[in-house]
């Protein structure tokens, strides 16, 4: 892990150098924001989809079922979990009880790109409570509308692309 840590750390610092101050105070908010981003997005997930992760809490018995492919999960609870997915759209769970396709978390990420853009403040107040977690959701907008995040990226490769040559981006 600290060759992973210190390759993060020279990246960031190659990002990083021959900005001024204002331009490294703004990539650092735009990184805050993803990161709350991310966490609230998984945080969502956890709650929407907690049958994912099941299998965390399996003892060794549990663990020896599901690589031979079973399910070691109540055939009632397996019922109505992928019944549950099945109203979302999504793909049921494996014979083992485990997930296949990532449809969960694309579903998880737009269900959250529809609330931010919302302007249903009921709803926001439902998976606020829903999932029990401090996000201000106007500061978030805010930040965002005050600067296109996209385009800030764009701009980043274009400037990255002239000061160390296309092929090195």
């Amino acid at each position: 892990m600290q060759r992973l840590e210190k390759e993060i750390r020279k990246k960031r610092a190659e990002l990083l150098a021959g900005l001024n101050s204002e331009q490294i105070e703004f990539f650092e908010a735009v990184e805050e924001l993803r990161d709350i981003l991310n966490r609230f997005e998984s945080k969502f997930h956890v709650t929407m989809f907690p049958e994912e992760y099941d299998f965390m809490y399996d003892d060794s018995v549990d663990y020896k079922a599901r690589k031979r492919g079973e399910n070691p999960m109540q055939e009632s609870y397996q019922q109505k979990v992928n019944e549950r997915r099945q109203k979302f759209g999504l793909e049921p769970l494996e014979d083992n009880g485990m997930v296949r396709y990532d449809d969960s978390i694309r579903y998880t990420k737009d269900k959250v790109n529809r609330l931010l853009t919302s302007e249903d403040q009921t709803l926001k107040a439902e998976i606020k409570e829903l999932i029990d977690v401090e996000f201000n959701f106007k500061r978030f907008m805010e930040q965002l509308k005050a600067y296109d995040v996209d385009q800030f990226m764009a701009d980043k490769r274009k400037e990255m692309a002239k000061r160390f040559g296309k092929e090195n981006i």
